[in-house]
């Protein structure tokens, strides 16, 4: 079963427990602080590896696809 947040608050505790953990982890593992410092997004590359490849693939095509039409508008 999922679980689905029923308010703004719900939402906010959930992102504030997760950000919590992430925290931790980093704190954790002097390499990621040390890749943070550094200015890598490690919160995103945490959330892309949890995403299946097919998901991984869409969300890349999705960016090709938005950056093409941009490129087209430009042209205009």
């Amino acid at each position: 079963m999922i679980f689905m947040p029923d308010s703004k608050t719900d939402q906010n505790n959930i992102a504030f427990d997760q950000q919590g953990r992430f925290d931790e982890l980093v704190e954790q593992y002097p390499y990621l602080k040390e890749a943070r410092d550094f200015g890598v997004d490690i919160q995103m590359l945490m959330d892309n590896a949890e995403r299946t490849p097919t998901e991984r693939a869409r969300r890349h095509q999705a960016a090709l696809n938005a950056l093409n039409m941009l490129k087209r508008a430009r042209k205009l």
